[in-house]
């Protein structure tokens, strides 16, 4: 799917619309604190993937102590 983040930036996720759409949620926001100067692409690209590992390590965790 594909998510409108921000004026300039546009995200395409592919598997659990769930979490896309909590990803693309999470990058809008950072635009929307940012707004007086957007934020680079590159910057938005790290901090998407920080957000993604960050809830696989967590999901991952949870499944080790069950």
């Amino acid at each position: 799917m594909v998510f409108h983040v921000a004026e300039q930036a546009e995200v395409a996720l592919a598997g659990l619309t769930a979490d896309g759409r909590n990803l693309s949620w999470f990058l809008r926001n950072e635009c929307i604190n940012h707004s007086v100067a957007p934020l680079p692409v590159s910057r938005l690209a790290l901090m998407l993937a920080d957000k993604a590992q960050d809830l696989m390590c967590r999901l991952l965790m949870l499944f080790m102590y069950v």
